[in-house]
């Protein structure tokens, strides 16, 4: 399973050959660690990147979204699709995946990071019961997204909106499989 997992950091330029062998000389706790923050970096990327898109695109639904909360939403999904492909196996490798977003991604709320954790968890059981890997149909999955991100607020264009998020969980997915 690491190499399959470092085979997808330099696929996707995310560990050079140089740091592939930094890592392989690592003591494996150590070698964890790295890899979370590479993977909580690509995480990051892939957000910021699409938050940006969408703020750009005239059309976009997600273009009155405060960016902040957008693309801590989308981070929080990217999470979601890691550990749904991993299917929990890799508990101590998503634990050091998630230090970097604990320390800072609070937000300036009063809240713990227990409580962010247990928030995002939350997250985790509504796409999980939602994402029909069967039918390939995600239109349940993509109306509790909306849901998520728009939070009370009636969602602008919801069909646009519902179709950018099943077209950016799918992409993720496919992306993280590589």
């Amino acid at each position: 399973m690491l190499s399959r997992i470092k085979g997808f950091f330099i696929k996707e330029k995310g560990l050079s050959k140089e740091q592939d062998a930094t890592l392989s000389r690592l003591p494996p706790d150590e070698r964890l660690a790295r890899l979370g923050i590479v993977l909580h970096d690509i995480c990051v990327k892939k957000a910021a990147g699409f938050v940006e898109e969408q703020h750009h695109l005239a059309e976009s639904p997600f273009q009155q979204l405060p960016k902040a909360e957008f693309f801590h939403e989308m981070l929080v999904m990217n999470f979601w699709a890691l550990e749904w492909l991993f299917k929990g196996k890799l508990k101590p490798l998503m634990d050091h995946l998630y230090r970097p977003y604990n320390a800072s991604f609070v937000w300036g709320r009063e809240s713990a990071q227990k409580e962010l954790l247990e928030s995002m968890r939350a997250k985790f059981k509504t796409y999980d019961k939602s994402w029909d890997d069967y039918s390939g149909h995600q239109d349940i999955f993509a109306k509790q997204a909306i849901g998520i991100i728009f939070g009370d607020q009636n969602a602008p264009g919801s069909p646009q909106a519902a179709f950018w998020m099943i077209t950016y969980a799918d992409q993720t997915m496919k992306d993280f499989t590589k």
